[in-house]
């Protein structure tokens, strides 16, 4: 059975959190991990296991989702681990995932409360581990009441090649430079009510930041991307009577 699409990333309640650490490396610290760019990333140093935690104060934290992106959990041999509590001492095992590559991990969950999170990363093999995050993520996902219209590729990729040509204006050769996963949701029957009073309140306060994404979750739970808004093909329904397309745009960097 398929579930419906959801997307997440904003806020990121890691952003209103204290974060520790297991031990952290001072050139790359942890504050990286609420950068939505995954390219600036904290670096945990080697303990048993290497480990972020996050508080609030004393204050409950609701979450049903987390994500990780620009990670190296699967070269390093690390299980993701996530843990709650309400003392900051005794942690209850949340979720957990083995990565079999370093693409995005993004998991949804039932609602979940705790005072407390702690993000591990273990080593399969157990003792000591190392990691690189690039971002993590722990919030609330937004979840679109209707299928994506179809076909759609989430796979669609833009490749950027540069031509290389000589004094004289011969073509020397190509350089492949990077791909882009570029794919786009269209959404045909959404009521414009959701649209106006759900979706672009949302929007207005996410609209400048990478997000989570999941076409369907339940079928596809491997298939989730870390992208950002194609802010330059984007359209929002004016109609606040009938039904009215809304189609949504992304683009990031292709992961393996």
């Amino acid at each position: 059975m398929s579930s419906y699409p959801i997307i997440a990333g904003f806020p990121n309640i890691l952003s209103t959190a204290t974060l520790t650490s297991s031990g952290v490396s001072g050139s790359y610290p942890l504050a990286n991990i609420i950068d939505w760019r995954t390219y600036i990333r904290a670096h945990l140093t080697s303990a048993n296991p290497a480990s972020i935690a996050a508080d609030w104060s004393g204050a409950n934290i609701t979450i049903d989702c987390w994500g990780v992106s620009g990670h190296d959990a699967f070269t390093q041999g690390n299980e993701l681990r996530l843990y709650g509590s309400n003392d900051g001492m005794s942690f209850t095992l949340i979720d957990t995932v083995i990565p079999t590559n370093n693409n995005t991990v993004f998991r949804v969950i039932a609602p979940t409360t705790y005072k407390y999170f702690l993000l591990s990363c273990n080593h399969i093999g157990g003792g000591a581990s190392t990691q690189e995050v690039g971002v993590w993520y722990l919030g609330n996902y937004l979840e679109f009441p209707e299928l994506l219209t179809t076909p759609f590729d989430m796979d669609i990729r833009e490749q950027r090649i540069r031509s290389l040509r000589g004094e004289t204006g011969l073509e020397l050769g190509n350089s492949y430079e990077y791909s882009l996963r570029k794919p786009v949701w269209t959404f045909n029957w959404l009521l414009s009510s959701w649209i106006t009073g759900t979706f672009v309140p949302w929007f207005e306060l996410a609209k400048k930041y990478p997000v989570f994404l999941s076409w369907d979750y339940t079928g596809h739970p491997l298939e989730c991307y870390y992208l950002g808004w194609d802010m330059t093909e984007f359209g929002i329904p004016y109609n606040n009577i009938f039904r009215m397309p809304l189609v949504l745009k992304f683009k990031g960097i292709m992961e393996e």
